[in-house]
C-alpha cells in the first residue's frame, strides 16, 4: 500500500478511535455536557495536528522532499495517538463524571456590576494604544518583530504582551455575563472590546478568528448551561458562524496579500482559506519531528531545549540580556531543536505542544503531556461546573491555558505564573460581583417582605 494513503488510512482510524473512546468515557446518559466543549475542541485540535493535516500534506507533496519522510510520518502519526490522544481522553475522563446541573447558580443570577465593562473598554483602548504608539499591528514571527518590540520600553512591551494573552479568557467571560445579563452598557463593552480583538487578528493570524470564536461559544454554554442537541436551530447557528469563521478568514488572507505577503496576488480573489504558502502545512505537527528522527538515534534532546523559559522570568532583572536573547532568534525549544539536528537558525516552523515536549523527552514526554492536558482540563471542567464565580472564572482561565494547542509544552509547564495576574483580576471582578449580586438579592427580599408585612391598625 502506498504509503500516503497509508498515512490517511491511520488518520481516519486514530479519529474513529479517539471518538468511540471519548463518548465511553464522558458521555452522559442526556449525551455530551455543555462543559466538555473546551475538551472536545482541544481534542479536534490534537486530531487535526497529528493525524489529518500530516496526511493531507502527504498526500498533496505540499513540503520540499516531503516523501522521503513518509516512513517517519507513519511512525509518528502511530505512536503520537498512542502516546498522546489516547492519555489525553483518559485523563480527562478516567471516571465517569457527574452531569451537572442546569441551574444557574443563584447567588450569582444578577451580575450587576459595572467593573467588568470598565475593565473590557479599558484593556481594549491600552492594546490599542500600545499599538498606535509603537506599530504593534501586525506582529508575526521574525527579525521585523525583534526590531519593533526591542523598540519599545520593556514595561510597554510586557503589558501589550500581557494584554494579547488576556484577551481570550476575557471573551469567554464577556460572554458569560451577556448570557446571563443583556443590559445595553453589556452589550456595548463586550461588542466594542471583541470588534478590537477581532480587528488585530484579521491583521496577524486567520485562525486567532476560531479562538475569538471559541472563546465566546464557551462563555455562552457556560452561561446558559445547555444540553448538547443537534437541533435545527443548532445546525443553523453551526452553518452561520463556520461561514462567518470562513469569511474572515478570505479577509485575511487579502489582507496579507496587500502587505508584506506575496504568495497570494494583490486585488485577487481566492475562496480558498488556506490558499497562501502555509496552506494545510499551518496544523502539521509532525514534519519537524519527521525531519529530527534520523538524527535522534542517540537519545532525546532532553529539558536543556526549554532553558529560554527562564528569561520570562530573568527578563525583569536583566533586559540588556533579555534583549540579546530575543535577537538570537534561538529563543523556544523548536528553534534548539532546530539548531542542534538540522544545524539551521530558524525562528519558526509548523509546530505545536508535542514539537518540543516529543523532542525534548521522547515518547515519555508525550505521555505525560497528554496527561497533564486532561487532568488540568478535568479540572477546569469541574470549576466550570460550580456554584461559585470565582470558581468559574478560575475554571475558565485555566482552560485556556491549555487550549492554544500550537503553543510549545514549555509555555504550558512553565510561563504560566506569567498570566497568574489575569487570573487575579478575575478573581477580583468576580468576588465584586458576587457581593453586588448578594447585596441587591437582599434588598429585593427586604423590599419584598416590608410591603407584605401588615401596615399600622391591620391585623397580623
Amino acid at each position: 500500500m502506498p504509503l500516503p494513503i497509508l498515512s490517511v488510512l491511520i488518520a481516519g482510524i486514530a479519529c474513529v478511535v479517539a471518538s468511540a473512546v471519548c463518548l465511553a468515557l464522558i458521555g452522559h446518559d442526556r449525551g455530551i455536557r455543555w462543559s466538555d466543549l473546551p475538551f472536545l475542541f482541544f481534542l479536534a485540535l490534537a486530531l487535526v495536528y497529528l493525524e489529518i493535516s500530516p496526511s493531507l500534506a502527504l498526500v498533496g507533496k505540499s513540503l520540499p522532499l516531503i516523501e522521503q519522510r513518509a516512513s517517519h510520518y507513519i511512525r509518528l502519526q502511530i505512536a503520537l495517538f498512542i502516546a498522546f490522544v489516547l492519555p489525553l481522553v483518559g485523563g480527562y475522563g478516567w471516571r465517569r463524571p457527574r452531569a451537572p446541573a442546569d441551574e444557574w447558580p443563584r447567588e450569582t443570577t444578577r451580575l450587576t456590576s459595572m467593573v467588568w465593562d470598565v475593565l473590557l473598554v479599558m484593556v481594549a483602548l491600552v492594546r490599542l494604544a500600545i499599538a498606535w504608539r509603537y506599530d504593534f499591528w501586525r506582529l508575526r514571527v521574525g527579525d521585523a518583530v525583534v526590531e519593533k518590540t526591542g523598540a519599545a520600553p520593556f514595561v510597554i512591551y510586557s503589558l501589550f504582551r500581557l494584554v494579547v494573552e488576556a484577551q481570550l479568557p476575557l471573551v469567554t467571560v464577556a460572554a458569560l455575563r451577556i448570557g446571563r445579563m443583556r443590559t445595553f452598557i453589556a452589550r456595548a463593552a463586550f461588542g466594542f472590546f471583541l470588534l478590537v480583538q477581532l480587528g488585530f487578528a484579521l491583521l496577524n493570524s486567520r485562525f486567532s478568528i476560531l479562538y475569538l470564536f471559541i472563546a465566546a461559544v464557551f462563555g455562552l454554554a457556560i452561561a446558559r448551561r445547555p444540553a448538547i442537541r443537534i437541533d435545527r436551530r443548532v445546525r443553523r447557528i453551526a452553518i452561520l458562524s463556520l461561514i462567518s469563521v470562513y469569511g474572515l478568514g478570505l479577509a485575511v488572507l487579502q489582507l496579507r496579500a496587500s502587505t508584506a505577503d506575496r504568495s497570494v496576488a494583490i486585488g485577487s480573489v481566492s475562496l480558498n482559506v488556506l490558499a497562501d504558502q502555509q496552506g494545510v502545512n499551518r496544523f502539521n505537527c509532525v514534519d519537524l519531528l519527521a525531519q529530527i528522527a534520523p538524527f535522534q538515534g542517540n537519545g532525546v534532546a532532553g529539558p536543556g531545549i526549554w532553558e529560554g523559559q527562564l528569561w520570562n522570568f530573568k527578563r525583569f532583572v536583566d533586559p540588556a540580556g533579555f534583549a540579546a536573547f530575543r535577537e538570537s532568534l534561538v529563543t523556544s525549544g523548536k528553534s534548539h531543536l532546530i539548531l542542534k539536528y538540522l544545524g539551521q537558525r530558524q525562528s519558526d516552523y509548523y509546530s505545536c505542544m508535542l514539537t518540543d515536549g516529543f523532542g525534548a523527552l521522547g515518547l515519555w514526554g508525550a505521555v505525560g503531556l497528554g496527561l497533564v492536558c486532561g487532568l488540568l482540563l478535568r479540572t477546569a471542567r469541574a470549576l466550570t461546573e460550580s456554584s461559585g464565580l470565582a470558581w468559574m472564572f478560575a475554571g475558565v482561565w485555566l482552560a485556556w491555558q491549555v487550549l492554544v494547542f500550537e503553543q510549545e509544552a514549555g509555555s504550558l509547564l512553565f510561563s504560566w505564573p506569567l498570566r497568574v495576574p489575569i487570573l487575579i483580576g478575575l478573581l477580583i471582578t468576580a468576588h465584586h460581583m458576587t457581593v453586588r449580586a448578594a447585596s441587591s438579592t437582599r434588598r429585593a427580599r427586604s423590599r419584598d417582605l416590608h410591603r407584605s408585612a401588615p401596615g399600622i391598625g391591620q391585623p397580623s
